[in-house]
């Protein structure tokens, strides 16, 4: 006959296995599958991210081509990793920067130049659970960036060059197109865990757009791509004027 003592006593050790088992459970869970969920959550925002980038560079190329005016906009997240019984995030920082290397056209005897600025975008994780990838994108070039310590310092790996914006113009037989890039005020950086929206509004520059009545020698100086001037012969110059902003 059991007694009711061996019947508590059989219950408190049933209840006390499956605290253990939960324990053990949850050790491993917290030790081995929740890592891998932040990281697998990591690479695909990362794989997001480097998507932006693209498709923000063959955007560009494409205006080279097209001459067309639009508006375009991407949205990424800054930081990812928020995973079930983890919901800390890993964060990073968008930013435009100015491209210091401008281009100069000169298209007549007089010397009247068309200045055109450049502009550089940047990703930069600033907390991260799996790698420290960022990206950036400068004259055309897509690049992938990897922080690989201290003693080897930061790589940088080629990621996508595009024909058209490399150079930041394009000449097309007689017709040269160029990109002015200007910064919406106050628009130029945000930073953290949470959403950005990258946008980008092109229009067509008719003051500046120029038609000669024959073939013009015109002189473009670009100070990253040539150390020296190139010469081409145009009868039409199109510039377009690209507003980029980061909100």
């Amino acid at each position: 006959m059991k007694l009711k003592k061996d019947e508590g006593v059989s219950s408190v050790v049933a209840i006390m296995l499956i605290l253990a088992v939960l324990v053990i459970g949850i050790s491993l869970f917290m030790g081995i599958y929740l890592p891998d969920l932040k990281e697998t959550s990591e690479i695909q925002n990362s794989e997001q991210i480097r998507d932006v980038f693209l498709s923000y560079a063959t955007t560009i190329d494409g205006a080279y081509s097209t001459q067309q005016s639009g508006y375009y906009s991407w949205v990424l997240s800054l930081g990812a990793g928020d995973v079930l019984l983890s919901p800390s995030k890993s964060s990073g920082t968008f930013e435009l920067k100015n491209n210091h290397n401008n281009i100069s056209i000169t298209y007549d005897e007089s010397a009247s130049s068309i200045d055109c600025k450049k502009l550089d975008i940047t990703y930069i994780p600033t907390i991260s659970y799996w790698s420290d990838l960022g990206y950036e994108y400068s004259n055309g070039v897509v690049k992938v960036k990897k922080d690989s310590g201290k003693d080897s310092g930061n790589r940088s790996v080629e990621y996508l060059t595009l024909t058209n914006s490399k150079n930041g113009y394009f000449v097309n037989g007689d017709t040269l197109t160029v990109i002015d890039f200007d910064v919406e005020t106050g628009s130029n950086f945000k930073s953290g865990s949470g959403t950005a929206t990258l946008t980008l509004k092109i229009e067509k520059d008719t003051y500046n757009c120029k038609t000669f009545v024959s073939t013009q020698n015109i002189t473009i100086q670009n100070i990253t791509i040539n150390s020296s001037p190139t010469t081409y012969g145009i009868s039409k110059i199109i510039v377009l004027n690209a507003t980029v902003s980061i909100k």
